[in-house]
């Protein structure tokens, strides 16, 4: 399970970097701070879930 949540903060982290990046790249206004919370948040769970999904965690073999 740990490494189902090491690989969700990573995620999260580089989906917030990319926001960041898109945003200042093309600069685009970020009325709202909900934007952040939410790639931060689907970048987590989606690779959360990729990692429990896929077997290798929690493995007991």
């Amino acid at each position: 399970m740990g490494n189902a949540i090491v690989s969700g903060i990573i995620s999260a982290i580089i989906c917030l970097i990319g926001a960041w990046l898109l945003f200042g790249m093309f600069e685009l206004p970020l009325v709202m701070a909900n934007v952040y919370i939410g790639v931060g948040i689907g970048g987590f769970f989606s690779s959360f879930f990729a990692v429990v999904f896929s077997g290798k965690c929690c493995n007991k073999s």
